[in-house]
């Protein structure tokens, strides 16, 4: 062992080592639940984020179909052919006879 390290000098810094090890195992530890807590968070804003984007992607889906709907109702009282409404709407001959 050299000469400037003596024995005292290794217990201390061992025992600061395991002191720090343990404090880091501490904050490990809390860290670990935080990130836990974070993560649940996370995961509960995309969740209601997914479920808001396909309820408003569905909702726009359905307004437009209404509105090509109500488009070929019109276009019906106007007298225009039911083929030109199809080409016109996208909506099928048969969905256009029932409106």
């Amino acid at each position: 062992m050299p000469d400037f390290i003596s024995e005292h000098d290794i217990i201390s810094n061992t025992d600061f080592g395991f002191k720090k090890l343990f404090d880091q195992a501490e904050i490990a530890k809390y860290d670990e639940t935080e990130h836990r807590r974070y993560y649940e968070s996370q995961k509960e804003y995309w969740d209601y984020y997914s479920t808001m984007t396909t309820a408003m992607n569905k909702g726009i889906a359905k307004g437009r179909e209404e509105g090509r709907a109500d488009v070929a109702r019109n276009l019906k009282k106007k007298g225009m052919s039911i083929s030109d409404i199809a080409d016109v709407t996208g909506l099928t001959e048969e969905e256009i006879k029932a409106l």
